[in-house]
C-alpha cells in the first residue's frame, strides 16, 4: 500500500502547480431581480482607468467588444458609431468617476437603441515583478447597467497574472501586456450573463 500512496504524490504534485499557474481571481453579482432575457442589444463604453497606462481602459474595451461580438451573447452597437453617438451627446468620460450618470446611461443607451450597456474600469495594468522575472498583471472591474433605469444588472471583477501556466515548465508562458489583455477580453466576454 505505501507504493501506491507514492505514486499519487507526484501526480497530486502536478496538479496542484497546474491550477497554482492560473493565477488570478475572477468574483461576480448578478442582481436577482434582472429579467436577463429582456436584454438583446447592448453597448459597451470606453472604459475608464486607475492603471499607470491611459489608454489601457480603450484597448481593453476595444478588445471586450470584439470577444463579447465572437460570443453572440447579444446583439452589440459597433463601437465607432456608439463613441460618435458619445461625442454627440457631449458625454465626456471623467477618469475621476467610474461610470455614466444615471441620466448619460438613460440618453445615450435610448440613442444607440441599447437595453444595457457595459461600463468598465481597468484597476491595474502593468508588470509585476515575480522573483528575477517580471510577469504581467491586469484587474478589470466589469458591469452591466439597465439603460432604463439605470440599475445594475451585473458586476465582475477579474485578475490575471502572466507567467507560465504550468509552473517551472514554462508552458503557455505570458509575458506581454497585450497578450495578457486578449485573454481577460476573452475571459470577461464569457463571464457575461
Amino acid at each position: 500500500m505505501p507504493c501506491r500512496k507514492r505514486r499519487w504524490v507526484p501526480a497530486g504534485l502536478l496538479v496542484m502547480l497546474i491550477l497554482a499557474g492560473c493565477a488570478g481571481t475572477h468574483r461576480a453579482y448578478l442582481n436577482d431581480q434582472a429579467d436577463l432575457e429582456f436584454y438583446s442589444r447592448v453597448a459597451v463604453v470606453p472604459f475608464w482607468t486607475t492603471a499607470g497606462d491611459r489608454d489601457a481602459g480603450v484597448r481593453l474595451a476595444d478588445l471586450f467588444t470584439t470577444e463579447l461580438m465572437i460570443t453572440g451573447k447579444y446583439e452589440v452597437v459597433e463601437p465607432g458609431r456608439f463613441r460618435n453617438l458619445l461625442a454627440e451627446k457631449q458625454v465626456s468620460l471623467d477618469p475621476q468617476r467610474r461610470g455614466l450618470p444615471r441620466d448619460k446611461v438613460k440618453e445615450v443607451g435610448e440613442a444607440a437603441g441599447a437595453q444595457a450597456l457595459f461600463e468598465g474600469t481597468v484597476l491595474s495594468y502593468e508588470m509585476a515583478r515575480v522573483g528575477q522575472s517580471s510577469f504581467p498583471l491586469i484587474t478589470v472591474e466589469l458591469r452591466m447597467v439597465d439603460v432604463e433605469s439605470g440599475e445594475l444588472i451585473w458586476m465582475t471583477t477579474l485578475t490575471r497574472k502572466g507567467g507560465p501556466t504550468v509552473p517551472f515548465f514554462g508552458w503557455g508562458e505570458i509575458h506581454t501586456l497585450d497578450e495578457l489583455a486578449q485573454k481577460v477580453a476573452q475571459d470577461l466576454a464569457r463571464s457575461v450573463p
